[in-house]
Parts: structure tokens; sequence; C-alpha cells
């Protein structure tokens, strides 16, 4: 899609997104005074009724023109930046916490919504603001302790619904190939002394989904090449493009569904949940409710990818990790069609609440019941439906062409989505019970307190001085197992001297170094080096097949290069890990031959004419310092190493072996 300059040069601005942060901030302290302080009707406390009937539609909203972009100036967010600044331990995250994420994060969205239907949560001002300072305390505590926003990206129930929601997203943020290609810097994922890295963890060069980016608009400011693009795109196109399925990122979405279908469902059939009310009481009546949705509906996706597997022989893993992402756009649909019905019964509060307090008529009804916001609601389900239908047909389409079987693979999951979009319609023609009607006259409504506040504070001071006393400790620890001599990790592999060998190689590298937990810009550099090593060594065969093919055909011995050409040499890596530095050897069968020998200082000139394979190992010498070569047990063996501090040097070569 194109790209959109206005809003890049919106991403540019130094003054975004700190205003909004600021006035995000501002607002959130201001909303949670007077859900404290104010009236503890909920119809008649402007702050409860903002949040929950103004504010809850527009953040679904936004995930579909926007995606996560209300996470860039959330003040949950913001609050943690300041606190992981000012006193922060800055830990990694640990392997665990990254490999479940999603499954932390849905687990903490079942909970969070299960205590608001539970506890009647917005029908209480009082418990919405102890809801959101609990949510604050949560922030503060991971930001306190972990590196980046690692709350927002592993934790956060809303942030959860992104993971979701923002592949359907209009707007996205990409680095353009080309110009990315040939930057060494990965200043866009560790930042500059002006513009901090991704918040997220997330190295833009080759990000291909919106799920975890927030659109802070760091790596805009950043890239020293101008290479981030702002872009629209069509609704859900991420999903047709899906290439890197997860089974974790699967049941997020599975749970997602649950949770949002569960609670249309209790509130448009209350019956269901009085008869269990009567018998087991309401809250342990709402949660066998509640728990049991999810259950079923986690068991509805896992049989129709049990029935995908009886016909197309793939495991009920892939199946269920490939289509229940397709689930998005249908859930998203019957949410925004949630989220209408509520923001129309915002307009009809907020228009009384001006009458009875400030006598006026402001003309902001609309009965939820009128006929075009029932036909907006089935136009959002609809669209939705048809959007998870084409994801479910592309789904099919890349990961099981081969099997000639893509109409088996749909079937079970488009019967399902039917089913589904059929349960969402009978919603919709219901009433829904409100949970956020005016309290009857006689209702015990608590006194208005500020002690929840003050119990907050107190918790952040805690947290402040845990984080002052262990820093010392902490970084005490840190430099004793940097002293600490680490054992290297190797890893020997061969493979063809083809160019298609090269992703195989890089692969097998970054899998090593990030079982060792090496960061992202040494990886990026250990991969940039041995992709120009293995292309000289493709590059020198070639020149030498070429030169051989013309010998052979002056001499018209066929037979004889038939026979040379089964004889293409095969390349012998070798990768060491070490604490601080990355060592790459390639080794191949011939005889001597040193193409440093002939490198001197001067040498440009004689290379401009020279052929390729001098020109790239030119390059390769002047650009890795460290380059050297030896001859081994009969083989040639060229020597790169990527120094994590020093830079390549080859004199650190002979210090850390």
């Amino acid at each position: 899609m194109a790209q959109l300059f206005r809003t890049k040069r919106l991403f540019k601005s130094p003054y975004f997104p700190g205003i909004l942060r600021a006035v995000s901030v501002a607002l959130l302290g201001l909303g949670v005074y007077f859900l404290l302080e104010g009236s503890q009707n909920p119809t008649d406390n402007p702050s409860n009724v903002l949040m929950w009937l103004f504010w809850w539609p527009l953040f679904i909203v936004q995930y579909l023109l926007l995606g996560r972009f209300w996470c860039a100036v959330c003040p949950f967010g913001c609050l943690g930046d300041g606190l992981r600044a000012a006193c922060g331990l800055n830990l990694p995250v640990p392997n665990w916490v990254k490999k479940y994420g999603p499954l932390i994060i849905g687990f903490f969205l079942v909970l969070i919504v299960w205590a608001e239907e539970a506890f009647v949560i917005p029908s209480h001002p009082k418990a919405t603001a102890i809801l959101l300072l609990v949510v604050v305390g949560c922030v503060l505590a991971a930001s306190a302790v972990f590196e980046r926003r690692a709350w927002c990206r592993y934790m956060c129930p809303l942030g959860g619904m992104g993971v979701a929601y923002a592949r359907v997203g209009m707007l996205q943020i990409r680095g353009n190939p080309d110009k990315c290609r040939t930057c060494n810097a990965a200043i866009c994922y560790y930042g500059s002394s002006h513009v901090a890295g991704c918040p997220m963890n997330e190295f833009p060069r080759i990000k291909e989904t919106n799920a975890y980016c927030i659109f802070c608009g760091n790596c805009v400011k950043s890239c020293p090449k101008d290479s981030a693009k702002v872009e629209f795109r069509l609704p859900s196109r991420e999903l047709w493009l899906l290439r890197k399925p997860g089974l974790m990122e699967a049941i997020l979405s599975v749970l997602l569904g649950g949770v949002i279908s569960a609670t249309q469902f209790q509130h448009a059939f209350p019956e269901v949940l009085d008869l269990l009310s009567r018998h087991f009481g309401y809250r342990t009546g709402f949660t066998f409710f509640f728990l049991t949705w999810q259950g079923l509906f986690l068991l509805g996706l896992t049989l129709a990818s049990q029935a995908a597997t009886l016909f197309n022989g793939v495991s009920v893993k892939m199946n269920f990790s490939v289509f229940s992402y397709a689930i998005i756009p249908l859930i998203l649909g019957a949410h925004l069609a949630q989220g209408l019905h509520l923001f129309a019964r915002g307009s009809t509060v907020l228009q009384w609440m001006a009458e009875q307090r400030y006598g006026l008529d402001l003309p902001l009804g609309m009965s939820p019941d009128a006929t075009l916001l029932h036909a907006v609601q089935f136009l959002s389900l609809g669209v939705g439906f048809l959007l998870s239908m084409a994801a479910v047909r592309y789904a099919a389409g890349t990961f099981f062409s081969r099997q000639r079987k893509i109409w088996a693979s749909i079937t079970p999951f488009a019967a399902t989505f039917t089913v589904l979009c059929g349960l969402f319609v009978w919603i919709l023609t219901r009433t829904p019970r409100e949970n956020l009607a005016p309290l009857p006259q006689n209702a015990d409504i608590s006194a208005p307190s500020l002690e929840p506040l003050w119990w907050f504070l107190g918790f952040v001071a805690a947290v402040i001085i845990a984080a002052k006393l262990c820093d010392p400790l902490i970084r005490r620890r840190q430099a004793k197992h940097m002293d600490q001599a680490e054992p290297a990790r190797t890893l020997h592999l061969v493979v063809k001297n083809e160019a298609s060998e090269i992703v195989t190689a890089e692969r097998a590298l970054t899998r090593l170094a990030q079982a060792a937990g090496i960061g992202v810009k040494p990886i990026f550099d250990a991969c940039t080096a041995l992709e120009e090593l293995m292309t000289y060594a493709l590059l020198r065969y070639l020149e030498y097949e070429h030169q051989r093919a013309g010998a052979v055909e002056s001499y018209g011995t066929r037979a004889l290069a038939r026979m040379l050409d089964g004889r293409r040499p095969d390349l012998e890596l070798a990768f060491t890990v070490l604490p601080q530095a990355i060592i790459i050897e390639m080794a191949e069968d011939g005889p001597p031959d040193d193409p440093l020998a002939a490198l001197g200082p001067d040498t440009d000139e004689g290379l401009a004419s020279g052929s390729r394979a001098d020109r790239q190992i030119y390059r390769l010498r002047k650009y890795m310092s460290s380059l050297s070569y030896d001859r081994r047990n009969g083989k040639n063996v060229l020597t790169v190493v990527c120094n994590f501090e020093t830079g390549d040097d080859l004199k650190s070569l002979s210090r850390l072996r």
C-alpha cells in the first residue's frame, strides 16, 4: 500500500507520542479521583459512564483502524516507563515467560473479565477505581524488574486483545527490505542517544506482524536510512499472508473468542445465570457458567481441528494453529457489535446526566434497539464472518496446497464459524441486560473514600524502595557472572556450496546463538558475515566451473565434463559462541590457496577489473578486519570473529581461542 507521508511526519515529530501520553496520564488520575470521590451510583458518576460506555467501545474500534495504537499512549505503560527509567532493574525476561507469554496473557484476560462480571465492577465506581489501581500496580511491579515493556508484551490482558485484533488492523509500520539489507546498525532495535529502542523488543527489519507493534514511532524516528514506512492495508490482510502460525497465539485467539461470546450470551440470556444463581449463588454460578463456556469454546475448535485431520492427514496441533487465527475477524466483528450497543447506551445515559445536572438538552439519545443500530451491528458481524472465511481459504491455500486437500481442510472450520456466527446473530436479536443500570433509591451505596488511593501510593513506594535495595545486589551478581568463564557453544555443519544452503546455515547459527542468550544485533552481524563468506565460496566455484567448461569444450571431452560436474566440494562450517564473540569458520577441500595474500593496502584499482570473487573477498577484508586464512588438515579455512564489545578484531581471535 502507499506510504502515508503526512502520517510519517507525525511519527517523526519529537512531541509524538509524549503529549498524548501526558494527556492520558492526567485523564487517568482525574478519572480515578472522581471514581473514588464522586457519586457511587454508576449512572451518576461521569468517570464511570465515560469509561465503560465510551472509552471501552472506542478502544475496540481503534484496533480495526489503527492496530495497537492505544498502547503507544496508554497511561499504564507510560507510568511503567517512568518507573523503569528512575529505578528499574532492567533484568531480561525469562525464557519461559517469552515462550508462554500468550498463555499468561490469556490467563489474565480470563481472570479480569471474570472479576468484572462476578463482582459487577461496572456498576460500582469504587470497584472500577480499585481495578484500575491494581492493574497499574502490576504494571509498575513488572516495569521495576524487567527491561523494556515486559508487561505490555507478555502479560497485559488489554494488550492480549491487541495480539489478536491488531492482525486485522488497517495501519502498519514496515521496513524497506532494500534499505534494511544494507544497514548493519540495528538502531531501530537498540535505539540511540536521542531515541529509545523498540519498547516491545521487536526487530523492525524482520517484523511480519502487527501483533506486538504499538506504533510508538521510535523506529521511524531513529532509522538512519529512513526505511520505516507507515502504510494503510486491507483489513485482515495479515491473516491472508500468515506464514508462521504459533500454537500459543492460536490458543489466545480462541480464549478471546470464548470470553467475548460468554459475556454477550450472559447479558442476552440472563435467565440462564438466574437459574444457576438460585442453586449455587451468583458468583459460584457465574464461575461455573464462565469456565464451562471457555471449555466448550476451546473444545469446538479442537473438534474442528480433529475433523480436518481426518481429511488432510495433518496433525491436530497443526490444523488448530493454522486455522484458529481465522476466527479473529469474526470475534472482532461481534465485539464491535457489542461496542455499538454500549456506545448507544452511553449516549442515552450522558444525555440524562446533562439534563439532570446542568439542564442541557443534548441531542445524544439513541435507543439501543433502534433499527439503524441493529443494521450496523449485523453488518459488522457479517463483514467479520466474511473476513474469517477468507482467512480460512487463504490459510488452506498456503499450508495445504501440496496435499491438494484445500476444501477438505476448510470444511470443518467453515461449518464451525458458521455456527458461531449464527450464535452471535441469535444473541444480537435479544435485548441485553444492562450491568450499568441506575441503582434503586434504597440501594446500599458505599460512601466515597480515597483509602484505596493511599494504599496504592504505599505500594508504589514499597516497589521503589525494594528496587533501590535490590539494585546493588543484582549488579554485583551480574558482574560476577560476567567474570566467570562460560563454556563455549559449538556447532559443526556440512552444507553444499549452493545459494539455497545459505539460509539453512543462517538458521542453524541463529538457533545456536539464541540458545546461548545472544542478542538480536550480534546474531544479525554474525549471519551477515556468514552470508558473505558463503557467497564468496559460491562465486569462487562458479568462476572455476566456467573456466573449466571452456577448457572442456575446447578439447571436446563432454564425458569428462559430466564426471567433473558431480564433484562440487562441500563447505564445512563451524560456529563457536562465546560470551563476548561468535567465531565462524568455513573450510573447503582443495590445494593451498590464500585469497588474502594478493590483497594489499592499495588494491582498489586492481580489483576494479578483477573477478566477482576477488571483489567479494576484498569487500570482506575491508569491512571485517578479523577475516583470516589458515591451512588445516588439507583444507582451506577462512575465519571471522564477530566481537560484541570491541568490534571485529583479528587480535581477539587469538585471545578467545
